[in-house]
């Protein structure tokens, strides 16, 4: 699945590729997706990657 994130502040939009999509996720599963989602938007666009990222700790 195709997925798009908007940030409404700033009016940037970025679309990651290839997220799966389910009707369950077991808490490992989400934290890959979680982890699957950042390194996208990590890599394609580092300054909404530091504005919205999801737990700073992994990712000082």
């Amino acid at each position: 699945m195709d997925v798009e994130l908007a940030d409404p502040s700033s009016e940037a939009a970025l679309t990651l590729f290839d997220i799966p999509c389910r009707n369950t996720l077991t808490p490992s599963q989400l934290i890959q997706l979680i982890n699957l989602i950042e390194t996208q938007v990590k890599n394609r666009n580092p300054d909404l990657f530091d504005t919205h990222r999801f737990n700073r700790r992994l990712h000082p």
